[in-house]
């Protein structure tokens, strides 16, 4: 009988073993997957064009509030689209990183995708972005291959996408993107 018992101990003690060694090499292995998806895609010789558009901003100054907006009229200025959602935990950050840019040139807008619009919309209004925000209801998740977010499309004044950076950038990187964006040729 002591036999026996001591046997199913040493069994459990080594399924509790082995539950905790996966969850431990889950977090180990966090980061590095976390990171693997932060990373740039775009760029070379064979430019697409960004999927066109039309959304009505729910956020944003007087100038685009309630208004309607198609991605191909944008065309002549670089256009930079922020793709995220309200349990995004770096959006604040990434809104309040790339507000300095805002009308220096540049386009820039917040798109909620892959959420409900009455979370993201009160995750916008808490960040108090001055960046014109709207929600994704046309299937761009599927248009821009978004299945991380953050997501960031930087698009060219003649409307080809010139990267998309998957997660969070540094203020570093994205000073970096938007000189590399407006030395951009067409």
């Amino acid at each position: 009988m002591f036999n026996y018992i001591n046997h199913v101990s040493n069994c459990l003690l080594l399924q509790k073993f082995k539950k905790n060694k996966l969850f431990l090499i889950s977090i180990l292995l966090f980061p590095i997957i976390y990171f693997a998806s932060c990373k740039e895609s775009g760029g070379g010789e064979d430019l697409e064009f960004a999927p066109d558009f039309t959304l009505t901003f729910f956020y944003g100054d007087k100038e685009y509030k309630n208004k309607e907006v198609t991605l191909s009229s944008l065309r002549g200025k670089p256009v930079i689209i922020l793709f995220t959602a309200s349990y995004c935990p770096t959006c604040k950050y990434m809104f309040d990183a790339f507000e300095p840019y805002m009308g220096k040139d540049f386009f820039i807008m917040g798109i909620g995708t892959n959420d409900k619009f009455d979370l993201f919309k009160l995750k916008i209004e808490s960040t108090n972005t001055k960046i014109p925000c709207a929600f994704d209801t046309v299937g761009l998740s599927k248009k821009y291959d978004i299945f991380a977010l953050p997501l960031t499309v930087f698009i060219k004044s003649d409307g080809k996408i010139l990267k998309k950076v998957r997660g969070t950038m540094g203020k570093e990187r994205i000073a970096e993107t938007f000189a590399e964006l407006k030395g951009a040729k067409n």
